[in-house]
């Protein structure tokens, strides 16, 4: 295989539904159609193909995944998988892949429920959802969302992402959003750290969210990857994280800076808790910026910053 810049989007129905339903290669043992009227026998037409499997196997392949289109979180995986096979055509990285079961009510003779649930119980277990194949596995990546009132640092918590990133070597990107949040309204940066190559600076669903008002985690939670952490300003957010499949660290910014006696460092505590949670970066990077950020009379400003940081670590269990 020469691993062609090219992306093939596989419908696994189990039949051949558009051409009056006769055995494909993916037909399950027992399972009829018009050419298998008393279903595929093993022993004659042999064991249904495995095609994610297959495919991953070839050295042209960078990224092969079976997904499969019955609940709304399958289908949101869908939607991502077909979104990354792209991205990595798009790239240059080599083929892809992407398996979807899915269901054919007609030739399965059954109702739509009927194949749903057919699908899940047949289907499924012979054809296990998954990544097979995927050339960007052990690369680290953070897309992260940082979102809140203009005034609560939220940018020069990215901007310290961002610089930090650089100082180790990554490649970063910092994108900040502007306008009538710096009078009060809803803030919002992204940051993107990453060993490989950044693609696009836009982060529409971000590994890391920190939320530092009740309106930036209504707005941004839903969007967060499943997985994902989710960084909460406990001070003045009351609510929980709702989702169950990301993870949730709540930090009271505000009572520990003013524990600390200076409100404006509410941010560096919150910095430090994502720091302390997603062990990305160094807290040495991190104190080393801030010795060449406040010099002379500010210096005294360095001590409190690093305070701060260590009270936003101890958040995180």
């Amino acid at each position: 295989m020469r691993g062609e810049k090219f992306t093939t989007i596989f419908i696994n129905n189990a039949i051949y539904g558009m051409t009056g339903g006769q055995m494909a290669p993916t037909t399950l043992v027992g399972q009829k159609a018009t050419t298998a009227p008393l279903g595929r026998q093993q022993d004659h037409a042999g064991a249904p193909i495995r095609m994610a499997e297959i495919i991953s196997t070839l050295d042209g392949c960078a990224y092969a995944t079976r997904v499969a289109a019955d609940t709304v979180p399958h289908i949101n995986n869908v939607k991502k998988a077909i979104q990354k096979a792209f991205r990595l055509q798009q790239e240059g990285k080599g083929f892809t892949f992407v398996e979807v079961l899915g269901c054919c009510p007609t030739n399965w003779g059954k109702t739509p429920a009927q194949s749903l649930e057919w699908l899940q119980e047949n289907m499924i277990p012979y054809y296990p959802l998954g990544v097979y194949k995927d050339i960007e596995e052990g690369v680290m990546t953070n897309e992260i969302m940082i979102a809140g009132f203009g005034g609560q640092g939220v940018m020069a918590i990215g901007k310290t992402l961002a610089e930090a990133g650089m100082e180790e070597n990554k490649d970063v990107c910092w994108l900040p959003s502007y306008g009538p949040e710096m009078r009060g309204g809803t803030a919002n940066c992204s940051v993107v750290l990453t060993d490989d190559a950044i693609v696009s600076p836009i982060v529409l669903e971000p590994t890391e969210l920190i939320a530092m008002n009740l309106p930036s985690l209504l707005k941004f939670e839903p969007t967060v990857k499943a997985g994902g952490t989710i960084f909460v300003n406990s001070s003045i957010i009351s609510e929980k994280v709702t989702r169950t499949d990301v993870k949730a660290v709540y930090v009271p910014c505000l009572e520990i800076a003013q524990e600390l006696g200076n409100m404006k460092v509410a941010n560096m505590v919150m910095l430090g808790a994502y720091i302390q949670a997603m062990g990305n970066l160094s807290f040495e990077t991190i104190k080393e910026m801030l010795v060449h950020m406040f010099t002379g009379p500010k210096a005294k400003l360095v001590d409190l910053n690093i305070e701060a940081l260590a009270r936003g670590a101890a958040c995180v269990k």
